[in-house]
């Protein structure tokens, strides 16, 4: 949900995204400016040319809302339609992501380290 706040409003609503794949980004009460709204697509989803949002397809993710478009996953991974993340294919393996300013710079899938392992 997000809140419509209008400068001297004296009644604020909380009212649900328009887009059932939109969502906020945090709770709480924002400034977005006139004839905005604050939602986003939903991690998952990217937005398209009917400014509402599509499904990342199978091999694809997008781990964060309001992400622009989505991203591959890296080699030996996989994921399905409207992901948010990938998984390694092979047994024993784990996934790994190099973050730059808290985005999603690479990833690769990494062997567990011995005495350890990885289900899903």
């Amino acid at each position: 949900e997000y809140k419509e706040d209008w400068i001297g409003s004296s009644s604020l609503t909380c009212t649900d995204c328009p887009d059932p794949l939109k969502t906020t980004q945090a709770s709480g009460t924002h400034w977005f400016g006139e004839g905005s709204l604050p939602c986003s697509c939903k991690a998952g989803y990217t937005p398209n040319a009917a400014d509402s949002c599509e499904a990342c397809p199978s091999g694809k993710f997008q781990y964060d809302i309001g992400g622009i478009s989505c991203l591959d996953c890296p080699a030996g991974s996989t994921s399905v339609e409207a992901s948010k993340e990938c998984v390694c294919a092979a047994a024993g393996r784990y996934m790994v992501f190099n973050l730059v300013d808290d985005k999603v710079e690479s990833a690769s899938c990494e062997d567990c380290p011995v005495g350890f392992f990885y289900t899903d």
